[in-house]
């Protein structure tokens, strides 16, 4: 009779147990939520020494990103990211900067804004903190009183931060409500602008996708470029630029890896 060979399980590599599984994810948490919300500027070769021995592709790119970009600066994987590196980026330029007239007129759309969040269905009592915790910021640029490590300060502080982060986020999806008709067509079929915005814009912890990221600079009026750094052909990260609206001479450049987004600075930063 034939014999049946027995399995060898010796190297069969077995399906992880659910604790196992969860242990990994809190341990993974754990890393995330003990670094920095926003870290300090590191020179682009921190960048480089990260991917040395990944993949080739990612190396290439970031060689010839160092050619544009002196430095990095690191902001926690939390799904917030692309929200609090855009806006600590935009005020950290407005800072350095001093426009006058830009810091203005963004204090103005800033200003206007809880009325207008306040007319597609956000109740005032639920918002207001967040809109103030902006206003505040352009307002201490405004009166000269604001510093880069004040700002570092504010953006580490959780709480504060993520009612910066929570006003970005219903700010843009008033944006999106508003301009039903230029979004409507990126939707799911059957899917409302007020059902893509609970799901997908208000929740922190969500990403932002094109949407998202479109809107929000349109409805600040202000200019970025994204540098995307994956594993497309080719020995250069692609480049896309958010400018439709955008008022001159405020342009940030930030840094997109699969899920994530940092701020990047040229030298003459």
């Amino acid at each position: 009779r034939m014999e049946i060979p027995a399995q060898n399980t010796a190297n069969k590599q077995e399906r992880p147990t659910d604790e196992a599984i969860l242990s990994h994810q809190q341990t993974i948490d754990k890393e995330i939520s003990e670094k920095p919300l926003v870290g300090e500027r590191e020179l682009i070769q921190t960048l480089q020494d990260e991917y040395m021995n990944a993949y080739p592709q990612f190396v290439e790119k970031i060689k010839n990103l160092a050619n544009k970009y002196s430095h990095i600066r690191r902001v926690r994987r939390d799904g917030n990211c692309f929200y609090r590196a855009f806006l600590f980026a935009v005020l950290e330029k407005l800072i350095e900067t001093r426009d006058e007239s830009i810091v203005t007129s963004l204090e103005e759309t800033i200003n206007q804004s809880l009325s207008r969040m306040i007319k597609v269905g956000y109740p005032e009592m639920c918002i207001e903190d967040f809109h103030d915790s902006v206003l505040e910021e352009i307002h201490q640029i405004q009166s000269g009183n604001h510093s880069l490590d004040k700002l570092h300060t504010n953006f580490n502080e959780f709480s504060y931060s993520s009612a910066i982060v929570m006003f970005l986020r219903i700010f843009t999806a008033t944006f999106l409500q508003e301009r039903a008709d230029d979004y409507a067509p990126f939707l799911d079929q059957g899917q409302t602008l007020k059902e893509f915005c609970a799901s997908e814009v208000e929740p922190l912890g969500k990403e932002a996708d094109h949407c998202q990221i479109d809107a929000l600079t349109r409805a600040l009026g202000l200019g970025l470029g994204v540098e995307y750094l994956d594993l497309s052909a080719g020995p250069s990260c692609k480049w896309h630029s958010f400018d439709s609206d955008a008022r001159a001479n405020v342009k940030v450049v930030l840094l997109y890896r699969p899920g994530h987004y940092d701020i990047l600075y040229t030298s003459s930063s």
